[in-house]
């Protein structure tokens, strides 16, 4: 699946201390709101729920994007 490896592709950009400083900053630019929500069935207890520049963050991932960038929501549980 694309997303999941674009996912990933970015949780490694984001632990290269290479490029860990300006991955970090790009990701904060890209993001507008975080929310944290309690979720009973989620594995930690909690849902968290990404606001910003859903195309621009997988971007991040790897070089080939095949959408603009839009607004978008990205929810993830943990």
């Amino acid at each position: 699946d694309l997303y999941r490896q674009k996912i990933s592709d970015l949780v490694n950009a984001l632990s290269d201390p290479e490029v860990r400083v300006q991955a970090a900053e790009a990701m904060r630019s890209l993001i507008s709101e975080i929310r944290m929500m309690p979720t009973a069935d989620a594995p930690d207890g909690h849902r968290i729920e990404l606001s910003g520049d859903l195309a621009g963050i997988l971007a991040l991932g790897g070089a080939d994007t095949t959408k603009p960038p839009r607004m978008a929501r990205a929810g993830s549980e943990t």
